[in-house]
């Protein structure tokens, strides 16, 4: 009920031709309700959308830095179990244990992006160097999985 409130407020707003303040407002709004709501992809493109119309707000690029990351540890979590059972996988399920994998690398890059750009233009020291780690986890995890597809791989070796 709320997100279809929000989204007839975000499309009523874009019909009055609203400041883009006010968009931006509802779409935030949106943005919001659409996370808690598990529909993160949906938020995401939402998410995009914002960082479009206002590409120095730290607040969303934390956002979608935030939204990436939770889909990233959802989709680690869920090819973590099929990696723990690796060796009871035909071809088949190996390639597609690797492209659950490499979409996750693909998730952490974008979040390691977008905390990024939060370092870059967080004014504030401290706030700045926490963005920073966080990207610096993200490219550990990014090495990580690496190594975990080039397990993949060999197990593929093996099976030829």
């Amino acid at each position: 009920l709320a997100e279809e409130m929000f989204r007839k407020a975000y499309n009523t707003a874009l019909e009055n031709k609203e400041s883009a303040e006010n968009l931006s407002g509802h779409m935030s709004r949106l943005f919001d309700i659409l996370f808690k709501n598990d529909k993160k992809s949906e938020a995401l493109l939402l998410s995009e959308r914002l960082i479009e119309s206002d590409p120095e707000n730290i607040d969303l690029y934390r956002n979608a830095g935030a939204v990436y990351q939770n889909i990233l540890n959802d989709s680690f979590i869920a090819a973590s179990e099929g990696f723990s059972r690796m060796n009871s996988l035909n071809e088949m399920e190996l390639e597609n244990l690797k492209i659950q994998f490499e979409d996750c690398i693909n998730m952490a890059t974008k979040a390691r992006e977008n905390f990024l750009m939060c370092s870059e233009l967080e004014l504030d020291d401290v706030e700045s160097e926490i963005y920073y780690d966080e990207s610096k986890k993200l490219k550990n995890k990014i090495k990580n999985i690496k190594r975990i597809i080039k397990d993949i791989n060999k197990k593929l070796d093996e099976s030829e």
